[in-house]
C-alpha cells in the first residue's frame, strides 16, 4: 500500500520484506530462491526458470538428474545449472596482484630467456629503416622505389655457431656484446607493389618472388651492413658512363676498413647478374675477430650483392653446413606432432558427422564461435597484413584472405560440434561459463571468475615455460635457445595490434585441441584417470623431444628428462584447468599465456621496444580488470557494514 507515487518509487527501490516475516516456517531454500528472483542487480538473478529450480527443495538438480537419467542435458539446461558464479573480492584481488607480478617477473627473466632481451638493441625500428634506405642510397640506388617492407628475423646460424663453441651455461653470453649478431633488420623495396600472395598476407625476402629492380638489405641491430641483394632492371637505361665501383663503400656501410682485409678468391655464386665479382678475407674487430669472407659482386659500375660469410653460416665451410644440421629428435618430434594433428582432425570430422546426424551438436553455438573466427582473423589480415593501393590486386588479396578466414571459421565449427555434445555429456560443468559466454552473458559473474581465473593460469603457463628454458643451464646441463618468437610485435605499430587479434585466434585453436585430444583419449581409455596420464604422457614426449634438439645439432640426452617433467607438468595443469574449472578458462589461459609471450615484456625502461610490451601487459591487466568487476557481481572489497555505512 502507499499513498502517494513517491511512496510508491521508494517501497520499489527498498529491500523486499523477508518472505519468513510473512510466512511462518517457510523453508529456507524457497526463500533464498525467492530473494535470488528479486535482486536489484540483474546478473545476480537466475537467468531462467531453470536456474529457479535448481534452488527450489524437492525439484533436485535437472542438470544431475539428465545425467542419472542417461539423456545429455541441452545447452540451454548447461547454461542456467552450476552456481551462481563470482568470486569474493578478496579472491579477485589477489589473482589480479599475482598477475602484475608475474608479469613484472616475465619482464624480468626475458634478459634471460629471450633474444631480444639479451641482445644490446639501443635503435628503434625507424632509425634502422632510416639507415638502411640510407644505404642502398649510398651504394648508388637513388631512385624512388614504390613499394617498402621491414621486419626483423631471428639469425639462427649465430645461435647454431654459439652452441658449437660452447656447451657451458655461458655460452649464450656473447649475445650480450655490442656488435654480435642475434636479430637481423630486414628491408626490402621494389619498383612494384609488393603483393604477397601467401595465406598471412605477408612480405618475406621470397615472397612475392623479386623481380628485376628488387632490393633486400640486411644490417645488425647497431646498423652495420651484412648482406645487400639487388636484382638488376631488365633494361638499363644508362648503359654506359658509370666509371667503376669504388668497393670502400661497401665496406664503409658494414663498419669496416677495406684496408685490413686482402684479396681472396670468390666463393659465393648468388643469383644476380654481374660482370665483376671480388672476395677479401679478414676478422669483425666488433665481434672479436671473428673470422670473416666478404664476398661483393657488381654490375655495370652498382654492386649487386655484398655478404660478410662467416663460420657462422652454413656456406662457410662443407663441415659447418653439416654441423648446422638438426638432429634427429627435431625430424621424430615433426613426425610424432603432424601424426597427432592428422588423428585429432580425423577424430573431429567422424565426431562431428555422427554428432550432427544423431541432433546432438549445438549449431547455433558453433556458427556464433565460427562468426567470431572469420571475423577476427580478417580483422587480423586488414590490420597487419601488406596492403597494395591497386583495386585489383586488393581484391585478390582480399579473397585470399577470405579463403583462409572460411577455412579457419569452418575449422572451428566442426571442431565445436564434435567437442561440445561429448562434454555436455561426459563433463558438463566445464562448459558452463562457456556455454553463458556463447550466449551473450559477458557480466555473467561465473564468467568473469572463469576467465580471471584463466588469465592467471596463463602467467603461470608461461613462468614455468621461461623456467623450463633456464633449468638446463642450472642442472649443468646446455642451456635451451632463447626464444625469438615475439619479432612482429618488436616492429610496433600495427603488426603489434595485429598480434591482438591473432591472440584469441592462437587461444581458441589450443583450447579446441586440446579438448577434443582429451575426449579421443576418454573413449579409447574409458577411464579418466588413465585419460589424464595418457595426456600428460603425450605433453611428455613432444617437449622431451624438444628439450632434447640443442642448436649444435647434438642431443643432449639429459634435456629429454627434463623436456618429459616440464611437459607433464604443463599437461597436468592444463587438463586440470580443463577439467576443474571449464573450456573458458582453459581458453583465457591460453590467451594470456600468447600474449605475454609475443609482446616483448620487459623491465628494461631503455629499450626502444619497452613501450610495446608495457602497452601488451596493460591491455591484459585491463582484462582482467573488467572480469574481476564482472565476476565480483559488484559486491565491495570492505562491506559497508565494515565502514559504519
Amino acid at each position: 500500500p502507499a499513498g502517494t507515487v513517491a511512496e510508491l518509487k521508494r517501497l520499489h527501490e527498498s529491500t523486499p520484506t523477508d518472505p519468513s516475516a510473512l510466512i511462518k516456517d517457510l523453508d529456507p531454500a524457497i526463500e533464498r530462491g525467492i530473494l535470488r528472483c528479486l535482486e536489484a542487480d540483474l546478473r545476480v538473478r537466475p537467468a531462467s526458470a531453470l536456474g529457479v529450480a535448481r534452488s527450489l527443495p524437492g525439484s533436485g538438480d535437472p542438470l544431475t538428474a539428465a545425467l542419472e537419467a542417461g539423456e545429455t542435458p541441452s545447452p540451454e539446461m548447461v547454461a542456467a545449472a552450476g552456481p551462481l558464479g563470482g568470486l569474493r573480492p578478496v579472491t579477485g584481488v589477489a589473482l589480479m596482484v599475482l598477475m602484475a607480478l608475474g608479469m613484472l617477473l616475465i619482464g624480468w627473466l626475458a634478459e634471460r630467456t629471450t633474444v631480444y632481451g639479451m641482445l644490446p638493441i639501443d635503435k628503434p625500428f625507424v632509425v634502422l629503416q632510416e639507415r638502411a634506405r640510407e644505404v642502398i642510397e649510398s651504394l648508388g640506388y637513388d631512385e624512388r622505389p614504390v613499394d617498402r617492407h621491414a621486419f626483423f628475423n631471428l639469425h639462427e646460424p649465430a645461435l647454431q655457431y654459439f652452441a658449437r663453441q660452447d656447451r657451458s651455461a655461458a655460452r649464450w653470453d656473447p649475445l650480450t656484446q655490442p656488435g654480435q649478431i642475434g636479430l637481423v633488420f630486414l628491408h626490402r623495396q621494389s619498383p612494384r607493389y609488393l603483393t604477397p600472395w601467401n595465406l598471412g598476407g605477408r612480405v618475406t625476402l621470397e615472397e612475392p618472388y623479386p623481380a628485376d629492380g628488387n632490393i633486400d638489405i640486411s644490417i645488425g641491430m647497431q646498423g652495420r651492413l651484412l648482406r645487400f641483394r639487388a636484382v638488376p632492371s631488365f633494361v638499363d637505361h644508362e648503359p654506359v658512363g658509370r666509371p667503376p665501383f669504388d668497393w670502400s663503400l661497401l665496406f664503409d656501410a658494414a663498419g669496416l676498413d677495406i684496408d685490413d682485409f686482402e684479396p681472396t678468391t670468390p666463393q659465393v655464386r648468388p643469383r644476380a647478374e654481374s660482370d665483376t665479382q671480388r672476395a677479401w678475407s679478414g676478422v669483425l674487430p666488433h665481434r672479436d675477430n671473428l673470422p670473416v669472407r666478404v664476398e661483393a659482386r657488381a654490375l655495370d659500375g652498382r654492386p649487386v650483392f655484398f655478404e660478410t660469410v662467416t663460420p657462422y653460416d652454413e656456406f662457410w665451410s662443407p663441415e659447418t653446413a653439416r654441423a648446422m644440421q638438426p638432429p634427429a629428435t627435431v625430424a621424430a618430434r615433426s613426425i610424432a606432432t603432424i601424426v597427432l594433428i592428422v588423428l585429432i582432425a580425423g577424430g573431429a570430422v567422424l565426431l562431428a558427422v555422427r554428432n550432427a546426424r544423431l541432433g546432438r551438436g549445438d549449431p547455433h553455438a558453433a556458427l556464433r564461435l565460427a562468426y567470431t573466427v572469420l571475423v577476427l582473423r580478417l580483422l587480423y589480415w586488414a590490420v597487419a597484413g601488406h596492403h597494395v593501393p591497386i583495386l585489383g590486386a586488393e581484391i585478390s588479396l582480399l579473397i585470399v584472405a577470405l579463403g583462409a578466414s572460411l577455412v579457419l571459421a569452418a575449422l572451428s565449427f566442426v571442431l565445436y560440434m564434435a567437442i561440445e555434445p561429448y562434454f555436455r555429456r561426459l563433463r558438463p560443468e566445464a562448459l558452463v561459463s562457456w556455454t553463458r559466454m556463447l550466449a551473450g552473458r559477458w557480466r555473467d559473474p561465473l564468467v568473469g571468475s572463469h576467465v580471471l581465473i584463466g588469465f592467471a593460469a596463463g602467467v603461470g603457463l608461461h613462468l614455468l615455460y621461461c623456467v623450463a628454458v633456464l633449468a638446463p643451464g642450472w642442472l649443468g646441463l646446455p642451456p635451451r635457445a632463447p626464444d625469438a618468437i615475439a619479432l612482429d610485435s618488436l616492429v610496433g605499430g600495427r603488426r603489434a595490434l595485429g598480434e591482438l587479434f591473432q591472440a584469441p585466434l592462437a587461444a581458441l585453436a589450443q583450447t579446441l585441441g586440446i579438448a577434443l585430444l582429451f575426449l579421443l583419449l576418454h573413449a579409447i581409455l574409458r577411464k579418466t584417470w588413465l585419460t589424464v596420464l595418457t595426456f600428460c604422457g603425450i605433453f611428455a614426449v613432444l617437449d622431451g623431444l624438444s628439450f632434447s634438439a640443442d642448436p649444435s645439432g647434438q642431443i643432449v640426452a639429459g634435456g629429454i628428462w627434463l623436456g618429459a617433467l616440464f611437459g607433464a607438468v604443463a599437461g597436468g595443469l592444463l587438463i586440470a584447468l580443463l577439467m576443474r574449472v571449464g573450456l573458458l578458462a582453459t581458453s583465457a589461459a591460453m590467451f594470456m599465456a600468447y600474449l605475454v609471450t609475443v609482446f616483448p615484456v620487459t623491465t628494461d625502461v631503455g629499450s626502444p621496444f619497452y613501450t610495446t610490451g608495457l602497452l601488451a601487459c596493460v591491455f591484459g591487466l585491463a582484462l582482467a580488470l573488467l572480469a574481476f568487476r564482472t565476476s565480483t557481481a559488484g559486491r565491495r572489497l570492505i562491506p559497508v557494514e565494515a565502514l559504519g555505512g
